[in-house]
């Protein structure tokens, strides 16, 4: 139904009520043809709205389609032509920064995810993923990591969304073991597992920490191990590339390697039909 057939169907329905008007009106009843033209006229500019958002709605769609196969190029492009119908929507600049990151353009993402900083200057999860691409960017500034993990940690009591604060959480503590500030990485991961107890994640996170940072203390090492054992035991529990899923299980089991080894139900097994009979 396009603009042209939803304005005819007004112009229709209004003559329609004005007659029915003049014939109610005597007995009492042009009150219900008032309401009824009332909810019709409603009902008509939802339509309208409708048919004026699905463009914006289609090439959405359009751009996290090609975001989720790869090509992020197409995916940006769609995004830049988002942008210059609704430039402070700043969902679209944290996607065009999740483009750029996963292309390692950290200049161009870093730049999108100030905007949305700019737009959003009390959302915690922006200054968290600004620290997060200023540590993959080298030489890496690790004053100004700091400060923009500083400023998230100012900032999250204020967000209103557990599930939001528990990812926010997370790369915080990432990104503050990537700077080794082991102690609020530690922190975090502790923060994390408040809001989601059995989340597994974080626990890779604090026993790599708790193994680096407290190695002369036999007791926070046995914790640590505890940690990745159960981390390993589980897996992630958040979207992470395959890339990173290989680096960190590596480490982790490199970590039990080296404070007493690996138990036996996590080391690799041989297939059935392969043992010797």
């Amino acid at each position: 139904m396009n603009r042209i057939v939803v304005l005819l169907a007004f112009i229709a329905l209004s003559t329609l009520s004005l007659i029915s008007y003049l014939f109610l009106t005597p007995a009492g009843l042009g009150w219900l043809v008032i309401l009824a033209l009332a909810l019709i006229l409603a009902g008509l500019l939802i339509i309208l709205r409708r048919q004026a958002i699905r463009p914006e709605t289609k090439l959405l769609n359009q751009a996290n389609r090609y975001y989720l196969d790869g090509n992020y190029d197409a995916a940006l492009t769609l995004y830049h032509q988002l942008l210059e119908k609704s430039p402070n929507q700043s969902h679209f600049y944290n996607l065009m920064a999740t483009c750029y990151a996963n292309q390692e353009q950290f200049e161009q993402a870093l730049s999108c995810y100030q905007h949305v900083a700019d737009l959003q200057p009390q959302d915690a999860d922006a200054f968290s993923n600004i620290a997060s691409i200023r540590v993959k960017m080298q030489p890496v500034d690790e004053s100004k990591v700091a400060a923009s993990l500083d400023q998230a940690w100012k900032l999250i009591p204020q967000q209103p969304r557990r599930s939001a604060n528990y990812y926010t959480l997370l790369k915080i503590a990432f990104t503050e073991m990537e700077i080794e500030r082991f102690e609020r990485a530690i922190q975090a991961c502790d923060e994390a597992l408040r809001l989601q107890s059995l989340a597994n994640t974080p626990r890779l996170v604090r026993g790599l920490c708790l193994i680096v940072a407290y190695s002369e203390e036999p007791e926070q090492v046995e914790r640590g191990r505890h940690d990745l054992i159960q981390f390993l035991s589980n897996g992630f529990d958040t979207d992470v590339s395959l890339k990173l899923e290989i680096h960190y299980m590596l480490k982790a089991r490199e970590f039990l390697l080296e404070t007493g080894g690996i138990p036996d139900d996590l080391k690799p097994r041989i297939n059935r039909s392969q043992e010797p009979k």
